[in-house]
């Protein structure tokens, strides 16, 4: 299957964002406080002409690219975030490839992978688009989208919101789980540790395959000087140190440049206690990064 926006479509979108007046363009800056929405009708008032055509016709294969493009400004680091509607066709293996290969990179800079993909009108694939994504075709993946981007950009309420609802409703464990490590990390971000410990501990334990779930855990139990926690999320890290691999490049380095705020200072006693335990290789890094 290819995913590709035709040089119409895209015109039409195009037009639809850059307008203020336009209800896409309304949504896209509204919080989302009901992430359980029913999908935005064809027949709703007040939509343009642009508006209605590409609802009518063209609402999947928006949304979709919307939500891919949302995904790449995720899977960092970048310096601005950038979009695939004025992109080259791509078929979905290449995309998946090519997805993969961002998410690995390293530095600041844009891979090479990312030099075709071209800057919207509206200026980024940030919530804003997720939003969008999410009143044409909601989904589970789309709202665990925009709960990650408005918690890193700084829009910590409406993250929460979403994803405390999708935490609540899911019926898939993975998403759930995906959920508390955002609502973990909102709490880390506003100084919260006990909390962020219980959120990231309960993803840990819904679906241990969300793999930020048990370092969130792990870290957060270091910060408020639980032992008992940070040796239970050690045991669980330990079991996952193959998988976890990829990742744990990531937590040394936002750990790394973030090194002296207040939020990563771990308690001396928490690092004389921790310091002999025996842990295992991510754990142990982990660790040593913080002390």
């Amino acid at each position: 299957m290819t995913y590709t926006i035709a040089p119409e479509v895209r015109a039409l979108l195009e037009v639809a964002l850059a307008d203020d007046s336009t209800t896409l363009h309304h949504l896209a800056s509204l919080p989302v406080r009901r992430a359980y929405e029913e999908p935005l009708s064809a027949g709703a008032p007040f939509l343009s002409k642009e508006e209605r055509h590409l609802l009518r016709h063209h609402r999947e294969e928006v949304a979709f690219l919307l939500y891919q493009g949302c995904l790449l400004t995720l899977q960092g680091p970048v310096e601005k975030t950038r979009t695939i509607l004025q992109g080259e066709p791509v078929e979905e293996t290449d995309w998946r490839r090519r997805s993969t290969l961002a998410a690995s990179a390293r530095g600041v800079h844009w891979p090479e992978e990312r030099k075709w993909l071209l800057d919207t009108p509206r200026g980024g694939l940030g919530s804003e688009a997720a939003r969008i994504a999410l009143r044409l075709s909601p989904s589970d993946d789309v709202r665990h989208v925009l709960a990650s981007l408005c918690c890193i950009e700084g829009q910590i309420q409406e993250s929460l919101d979403v994803a405390g609802e999708l935490a609540h409703r899911s019926p898939s464990p993975g998403h759930r789980a995906a959920a508390w490590t955002v609502v973990g990390t909102c709490h880390h971000i506003v100084g919260d540790h006990a909390s962020s410990l219980e959120h990231n501990r309960t993803a840990a334990r819904i679906d241990e395959r969300v793999l930020p779930a048990a370092a969130n855990w792990f870290l957060q139990s270091l910060l408020v000087g639980n032992v008992d926690q940070a040796l239970a999320a050690a045991e669980q890290l330990s079991e996952l140190e193959e998988a976890l691999a990829p990742i744990r490049e990531r937590y040394l380095l936002a750990i790394q440049a973030d090194r002296n705020a207040a939020h990563w200072n771990l308690p001396h006693p928490m690092k004389e206690r921790v310091r002999n335990e025996r842990l295992g290789t991510v754990a142990r890094s982990l660790f040593d990064a913080l002390v």
